[in-house]
């Protein structure tokens, strides 16, 4: 009973994380009524994911007390400080020329200029929200090419705001940085003055359309990735139809062999040369080492599926493409309540393959991706700590994801492992296996395990090539990821792809008289994440200009973790339509 309350207030506390957005109270305002001008930090162009508290900069921030704290878990994951700034903006009220902190500017002395110096240099940018809208600004401009050294570094001091409106809604903001004055001519040793104007344009576009502004800047590229999605969807009715073709054409040819075989006496038999995948029905459901761990990749890998896919459709039905913490939190409550399917799935698998420590299962199915995730972001956080970067994780918020993994997604893992091992009895092997296992055949160098898994991750590899690019541009640059429809099916293309790779490869195997399809099979699930290693790297080296040991160290650790979880999935897709395939053909021959 208590463990269930304490699984109820984990509920509680993460679904109120995600309450607790960034929206400013219900998105309308009055005339005259101030407009929040919030500052989510700084950081440089090259580097779009090393983010540091606006105020670090001698910029002085608002006295003000924000009607709504902004400090959730998604903010936090993501690196957002929300400070506000002191750019009083009054709703549809134009303002020509206002300064900023009069009484409060700060008179800019020999470190604050070299700081300003040194990130202008590096093109720091400033991070703006205004009603959960954002905005980019650059500090200043350096001038690389000027032969005085004085000259290089300007800042800009007045910032143009454009906002459109609909009766008492912001539809959009637009910002224009102006008036660059010399940082060390100009500025050093005296106060700083920054101001700014407004200019509000009635707009007939509704609230809820507010999005489609954005979505109408990239409209060729809607055109462009339903072509690639188009091609990708006729590659997988092309493989499908070439795989149901050869298969059911080799089958066919199997079976009448097997058959003939099968009515001869048993002196003629000794005559015929006996071969194919018949040959291992006593062993080709023989349990794999490392059943364990095998059968806990698969609940892993499901629950991660089941969470990706949950996600999506949240936010395709929430429209909260833009919105990233939103859908961080509500996907660290969605993976935790779908550990009720991994535990499932995990439990049937393991006891299928004679597994009996179960709570030993649960607990590892529900470790097996957290834990590397949270050693990674914790040695993250330990290195942003260090460089004064403000991704790092709080302890409040560290402590909520830990306590709701413990009491809500660990629980439900070993009940969803309870209810699959009931159910494994209803699903009985169709050979029984022999005690002593048969030797494995040699095979030619192009069927070895190793070469036709490296092969393998080709295909699926390239139907989502395209997609995969998108991702790395949305993630690493600064044009947020929204195409969530497109994303959806070329995750549904890339499942199919594997499936049908898997059951090709795994046929070939098992032909060669090889049993061993258990591990086979989640490798050639798995194999196109190798490629995207790899396409991970190029892309770091020769389309980024990244550097620092903090952003290296956090792109390198994300892709290991983004491939790690697809590689769980994907490997989970491979072995389960290789099971069924097996099931289905040793289930349809006769058996002596």
């Amino acid at each position: 009973m208590v463990t269930f309350n304490f699984i109820y207030l984990s509920i509680i506390l993460l679904f109120g994380s995600i309450c607790l957005n960034a929206d400013e109270h219900d998105h309308k305002y009055e005339v005259g009524e101030d407009v929040d001008v919030w500052a989510t930090g700084i950081g440089p162009l090259a580097n779009n994911q090393e983010i540091y508290k606006y105020s670090i900069l001698p910029y002085c921030l608002s006295t003000k007390k924000p009607d709504h704290e902004h400090d959730t878990l998604g903010e936090n994951l993501l690196g957002k400080n929300m400070e506000l700034t002191n750019m009083k903006i009054k709703f549809l009220d134009n303002v020509k020329s206002k300064t900023i902190c009069r009484n409060e500017q700060k008179v800019l002395l020999q470190d604050d200029v070299e700081k300003l110096a040194k990130l202008v240099e590096h093109k720091y940018q400033i991070y703006y929200e205004i009603d959960d809208l954002e905005l980019t600004s650059p500090l200043g401009k350096y001038e690389e090419d000027s032969e005085i050294e004085e000259q290089k570094y300007t800042i800009y001091t007045h910032y143009d705001f454009e906002f459109h409106y609909n009766e008492d809604q912001i539809i959009s903001v637009d910002l224009e940085p102006s008036s660059p004055k010399n940082l060390v001519k100009e500025l050093a040793g005296k106060k700083l003055e920054l101001t700014f104007s407004t200019k509000w344009i009635e707009s007939e576009i509704k609230f809820e359309n507010r999005l489609d502004l954005y979505f109408k800047k990239f409209k060729s590229e809607h055109k462009f990735r339903w072509f690639t999605i188009i091609n990708s969807f006729l590659l997988v009715i092309f493989l499908g139809g070439v795989v149901v073709i050869i298969l059911m054409r080799t089958l066919h040819k199997d079976f009448a062999r097997y058959d003939q075989l099968d009515n001869m006496d048993a002196v003629e038999r000794d005559f015929v040369d006996d071969y194919g995948w018949k040959q291992i029905h006593g062993d080709v459901f023989r349990p794999p080492r490392q059943a364990l761990l095998l059968s806990s990749i698969l609940g892993s890998g499901l629950q991660l599926l089941s969470m990706a896919f949950l996600v999506i459709v949240y936010v395709l039905a929430t429209k909260v493409y833009l919105e990233e913490e939103k859908i961080i939190s509500a996907a660290i409550f969605i993976y935790c309540l779908s550990a009720v399917a991994g535990g499932i799935y995990s439990g049937n698998a393991y006891t299928k393959l004679g597994g009996r420590n179960y709570l030993i299962s649960a607990v590892l199915t529900a470790s097996l991706f957290p834990v590397p995730v949270g050693i990674l972001t914790l040695t993250s956080s330990i290195i942003a700590s260090i460089t004064h970067s403000s991704r790092v994780l709080t302890f409040f918020n560290t402590f909520i994801i830990f306590i709701t993994w413990l009491l809500m997604s660990v629980p439900l893992t070993y009940i969803g492992s309870l209810i699959g091992r009931n159910f494994a009895k209803y699903d009985e092997i169709p050979c029984r296996v022999h005690t002593i296992p048969r030797p494995i055949p040699p095979k030619p160098w192009y069927l070895e395990n190793h070469f036709v898994i490296l092969a393998s991750g080709i295909v699926p590899f390239g139907s989502i090539f395209i997609e995969l690019h998108t991702i790395l541009i949305s993630f690493w640059g600064y044009k947020p990821y929204y195409l969530y429809g497109f994303l959806l099916l070329s995750f549904i293309i890339l499942i199919c792809v594997t499936g049908c790779i898997s059951i090709v490869g795994t046929y070939l195997m098992i032909n060669m008289e090889d049993y061993r399809w258990h591990w086979f099979s989640i490798g050639i699930g798995s194999s196109s994440v190798l490629y995207i290693y790899l396409y991970s790297i190029y892309y770091f080296y020769f389309k980024t200009k990244m550097y620092g040991v903090y952003q290296v160290t956090f792109y390198f650790f994300n892709t290991f973790l983004g491939g790690l979880a697809l590689g769980l999935v994907l490997g989970m897709v491979g072995y389960y339509a290789s099971y069924r395939f097996v099931r289905k053909i040793f289930g349809t021959v006769k058996i002596d």
